[in-house]
């Protein structure tokens, strides 16, 4: 009977997982959804009700210290005018007039905001330009200028003589509607009060506040992203009166009409859903004092945008998920199922008698395979942790902060095992070069120290730094797989270390007048390696004591690639373990001395970088800057935009090379970012299309090229 090697995972079965992952994602995403959607809209009513009680309260005592003001002036008036002796004794005129004018600019100083304020008698029984006006607004004092004659305008031209026939139609104070004055070239709106004595009509007395200032004052809401109108008794919006809002009237009036329909029809729903400028929006309307309305509201889309960012980035994490999941089948296949069924031919076909068979398999091109896809594996993981810091440097809630932390973690690790596969794969293909430069000893071994003491500290464990202080400051050569090699070293020690110390240390000899043997230790007092073991060490995807340390996260090709890195180094990884209390890992490395400067005390240097790290703010600020991003995956754009975002700097995107060679037909860009490989048009045939282009306005400009590719050489 012929045996047949069974499949690990059939058809049938992948897509039942394939479903199972796709039902879990959706129930996650809804149950998600509806619950943070329930905590934002709750968490906004909370910080749009403080935010709105504070605005009311300082709204009010606007509006009322101008009201209070303007109500001193009609009382001052009526107690000391004689309105007799003004239409028969001039000179008692001009002396009462200007001791009125003393009085009401120190009345009118005390109100910020104020930008005139007047008395203007009966225009039928004492002539149409009898009374003062003072303007002076923010200086220490009103002037008295020349009066306005009251017959030259229509008594329907409110526009312009509102503020005076307005409130004597009404026969009671009232706010005007806003308008420009030509004059003082400002916008404004008055509080008006007719004067009446003995039922007598004398005049009409005010303040002109200005628009500006309310505007800045109404919209000027602690809660992000949010729309604030100020309406007035008619209907009318106060704090719209740009260009633009004025386009669309007739669009605001109709809507505006709506809104207020129906907060009148559900007078107990204090947060409302309506429609403003096109745009759904949530929010509430209170009333003022003087009888105007404040409406305070937030666009539905950026209150929900945190949760759409949510839903993504899980939607993302379920596509990489699928993704690894597959590559792992395809990998488990290759290198582990394929291998095994050949040898078991091969071993049958020796059995048989078949002599001088030799197995048909060569790892090197199933490893080399693994380099091709390194732009497609990390493109994606990339997209994912650059969303996710997005939520951490945006969010405040605890528990999306708490799961962003664990995305940041989680994708970290996979990216650190996806990247030892593909510089395994790079070594064993044979595309690994070096590339010296030269390199900051202090920037090297600090960098080293922030992205390991924070984990040994968490363990519990005492973390040491040995350097010398004499150490020289600037060396040449591949200072990346240096801190490549040390880095596995220490995570490694980390790692298997339960308690005690880990040890970093590094030493030098000084060769000659231009060069160093530079000498590297990793110490640890964990678990330590058996003699038998030791083999293992060096061989890819295996790990010591699999079985007792299977918890611990790891591909197993670690040692293999700082072993295969320091061969090309033109060195070697020593050694030294005693099972049960320690290991110590090391090598020696020439390096080209560039500065012989000290490097000095490597301890301070890293407490000083941890105190900056601490206070860390955006240093760029760039607001006339603009650069140009070009690449065809939507999502790496939206990354960019949200973490260069509070920098300032103007961002254009383009999702292919023939939407960049249109954008700067049109714009001069002082740096632009292409990405590499593309469809159609690649980040070379962009670049070389750019400089054949006669009207390209960023002609000369810096062209940077954006890759994921692992495989060094890509120029």
């Amino acid at each position: 009977m012929k045996n047949k090697t069974p499949r690990l995972l059939k058809n049938q079965t992948i897509f039942c997982i394939i479903i199972s992952m796709a039902l879990a994602f959706i129930v996650t995403a809804s149950t998600i959804l509806i619950y943070f959607n329930k905590l934002t809209l709750d968490t906004q009513k909370q910080t749009i009700t403080i935010a709105v009680e504070k605005k009311i309260l300082e709204l009010n005592t606007f509006f009322n210290t101008a009201e209070r003001i303007s109500g001193d002036f009609q009382d001052y008036i009526l107690e000391t005018i004689d309105e007799d002796k003004i239409l028969s004794d001039p000179v008692y005129e001009e002396k009462y007039m200007t001791e009125l004018t003393k009085v009401l600019s120190d009345f009118s100083i005390t109100h910020k905001g104020n930008v005139c304020t007047w008395f203007r008698m009966n225009i039928e029984k004492y002539g149409p330009s009898r009374g003062l006006f003072l303007t002076g607004g923010y200086q220490k004092s009103f002037v008295r200028v020349r009066t306005t004659d009251l017959s030259k305008y229509s008594p329907t031209d409110t526009e312009h003589v509102g503020w005076y026939y307005l409130p004597i139609w009404k026969k009671a104070p009232l706010w005007t509607p806003p308008y420009e004055n030509l004059s003082l070239g400002q916008k404004m709106i008055s509080y008006s009060i007719p004067l009446y004595k003995n039922n007598e009509l004398i005049g009409v007395v005010g303040m002109d506040l200005s628009l500006a200032y309310i505007d800045e004052m109404a919209e000027a809401l602690s809660v992000e992203n949010s729309t604030c109108l100020l309406i007035g008794e008619e209907q009318n919006i106060i704090n719209l009166t740009s260009q633009e809002d004025l386009s669309k009237a007739v669009e605001h009036s109709a809507e505006l009409s709506q809104i207020l329909e129906q907060f009148q029809n559900n007078p107990e729903k204090q947060f409302q859903t309506f429609t403003w400028d096109g745009r759904k929006h949530y929010g509430m309307l209170t009333k003022l004092d003087n009888g105007m309305s404040y409406l305070a509201s937030v666009s539905q889309n950026e209150l929900l945008q945190p949760l759409y960012i949510l839903i993504l980035t899980l939607f993302i994490a379920l596509i990489i998920v699928s993704l690894i999941a597959f590559l792992l089948i395809l990998h488990i296949n290759k290198t582990i199922l394929l291998p095994v069924k050949i040898i078991a031919k091969t071993t049958n076909r020796l059995a048989r008698g078949e002599l001088n068979l030799t197995i048909p398999y060569d790892s090197n091109n199933e490893m080399g395979s693994l380099a091709n896809m390194s732009h497609e594996i990390r493109t994606p993981i990339n997209a994912v942790l650059g969303m996710n810091e997005m939520i951490l440097r945006e969010s405040d809630d605890k528990n999306i902060l708490g799961y962003a932390a664990n995305i940041k973690t989680a994708g970290s690790n996979l990216l650190t095992i996806v990247n030892d596969v593909l510089d395994f794969s790079k070594i064993e293909a044979g595309k690994m070069e070096l590339l010296p430069d030269n390199y900051e000893v202090s920037s090297l071994i600090i960098d080293l120290v922030n992205m390991t003491r924070e984990r040994a500290q968490n363990k519990g464990l005492n973390y040491q730094l040995n350097i010398p202080s004499s150490l020289p400051k600037t060396l040449f050569g591949d200072s990346i797989r240096i801190k490549q090699c040390i880095l596995n070293l220490l995570t490694n020690a980390i790692k298997y270390t339960k308690e005690g110390t880990i040890n970093f240390t590094i030493d030098y000899e000084r060769l000659d007048e231009h060069s160093i043997k530079m000498s590297i230790h990793v110490t640890d007092t964990g678990i330590g390696i058996k003699e038998e073991d030791m083999d293992k060490l060096f061989t890819p995807f295996e790990r010591i004591e699999e079985e007792k340390n299977r918890t611990i996260e790891g591909s197993g090709l670690g040692i293999s690639i700082v072993k295969k890195l320091l061969t090309m180094m033109g060195s070697k990884l020593e050694v030294k373990s005693t099972y049960g209390q320690g290991s110590d890992f090391s090598f020696a490395i020439v390096q080209k001395v560039i500065d012989w400067t000290a490097a000095g005390d490597l301890n301070e240097a890293y407490a000083e970088s941890i105190k900056q790290m601490a206070s860390y703010k955006e240093k760029l600020h760039a607001p006339r800057a603009r650069l140009l991003f070009v690449d065809d995956t939507a999502m790496n754009l939206e990354v960019i935009k949200g973490l260069l975002k509070n920098t300032g700097i103007q961002i254009d995107t383009a999702l292919s090379g023939k939407d960049a060679l249109k954008a700067v037909k049109t714009i001069a860009y002082d740096i632009l970012f292409i990405d590499h490989r593309m469809p159609e048009m690649d980040g070379i045939e962009t670049l070389h299309a750019m400089k054949d282009m006669p009207d390209n306005l960023s002609a000369g400009k810096p062209c940077i090229a954006l890759t994921a590719n692992a495989i060094s050489g890509v120029k």
